[in-house]
């Protein structure tokens, strides 16, 4: 849970993981993506003349299940139901400026209209905020 005042911080080195799980009712929820985008000033202000703005702060070159989209966003591709992106450890001092990410958690729930009725997918997105530091956790 997120208060208004804190966000989840990740830092050099980490893997972020997001997952759909089902509840015991409800099991047949399906990922479609994770889409990330930069909310934080320095990137926005920089991104339309940096060829590959990502680059600095995850690991994002040659990997297959990650989309680097037109609008400067990024797009996973799940494997399964777990959309997955690491952080490069910071060389250096490491950037010396947080990065605020939001991101979108897409996925699709199919179910039986009642009376037997036809089977209907539904889409949903969650959108929260994290925040990634420069600074080692510790």
């Amino acid at each position: 849970t997120i208060s208004d005042h804190d966000l989840d911080t990740f830092y050099p080195g980490e893997t972020i993981k997001m997952k759909i799980k089902g509840s015991k009712k409800h099991p047949d929820f399906r990922l479609i993506c994770c889409k990330l985008g930069n909310v934080g000033r320095f990137f926005n202000s920089g991104a339309t003349i940096t060829l590959n703005p990502w680059a600095g702060i995850f690991k994002v070159d040659g990997q297959k299940d990650i989309l680097q989209l037109p609008d400067h966003s990024l797009c996973l591709i799940p494997d399964g139901n777990t959309c997955s992106i690491s952080i490069p450890k910071a060389k250096g001092d490491g950037a010396k400026v947080p990065h605020y990410i939001s991101y979108s958690i897409i996925f699709s729930y199919t179910l039986q209209e009642p009376n037997n009725g036809p089977l209907s997918t539904y889409f949903f997105v969650l959108d929260p905020l994290v925040k990634i530091s420069s600074r080692d956790r510790s």
